[in-house]
């Protein structure tokens, strides 16, 4: 390719009527036409058009480069507004765990008290359900036959969240034991009752499970206050 074909394969990228054609036309022009003298000329303006060119299609390095990612005050913001959501939320979360907890504790005592019924039932013999509070603070729960030594008993703990009301344990209670006792027809002897639990001193949320008559009745719930 001689020097004018290649001007012309140049020509074919410019666009027609910006000023590097027009130059870039003339130049051809010219040389097409060209004498001994003129030929430095052409050709100094020749290299000009590419100089121009070739500064258009690469990107200045003195331009400013715009930074990628967040500035400190977009993060400070961010920050600040999930720390508001937080305090929020944690009250509402903390209300909820806690509830669950309880239910749970609240379900365990109350299917504890239908297995020492049925076993009563199952065997022809006195049941006894115990709950307490062991000396490291945990309440433990126990189906188990009356009479049976105290550390022969299988003891379930309960979260160790929970606690038993100070006030509202109405069950009968002796040796350090909360207790209720079926005879062999699954009815209650002795002393009806109700198993209060709450969770860390927060004598304000609780969940109840009363055995509420002779025959055996066991259901959920606290009394109105």
């Amino acid at each position: 390719m001689n020097f004018l074909n290649f001007g012309r394969f140049l020509l074919g990228f410019a666009h027609e009527k910006s000023p590097d054609c027009v130059i870039l036309k003339e130049v051809l022009g010219h040389f097409k036409n060209r004498s001994a003298g003129a030929s430095l000329n052409i050709f100094t303006t020749f290299m000009n058009v590419l100089t121009r060119w070739g500064a258009r299609s690469r990107p200045n390095r003195f331009e400013p480069q715009f930074a990628l990612g967040f500035t400190l005050v977009e993060k400070i913001a961010v920050m600040a507004l999930i720390a508001i959501l937080i305090a929020i939320a944690a009250p509402s979360w903390i209300t909820f765990f806690s509830a669950r907890s309880l239910n749970v504790a609240q379900d365990e005592v109350f299917q504890t008290l239908r297995l020492a019924q049925f076993r009563a039932e199952q065997t022809r013999s006195t049941w006894q359900f115990s709950i307490r509070t062991d000396s490291y603070g945990f309440v433990q729960i126990a189906a188990h036959q009356l009479n049976t030594p105290i550390e022969q008993i299988l003891w379930h703990d309960l979260d160790r969240r929970i606690q038993l009301h100070p006030t509202e344990m109405t069950l009968h209670r002796t040796g350090g034991l909360y207790r209720v006792q079926f005879n062999h027809q699954g009815r209650v002897i002795g002393q009806l009752g109700r198993v209060t639990l709450i969770q860390q001193d927060n004598l304000q949320m609780k969940r109840c499970v009363t055995v509420s008559t002779l025959l055996g009745a066991i259901r959920k719930g606290c009394p109105p206050p």
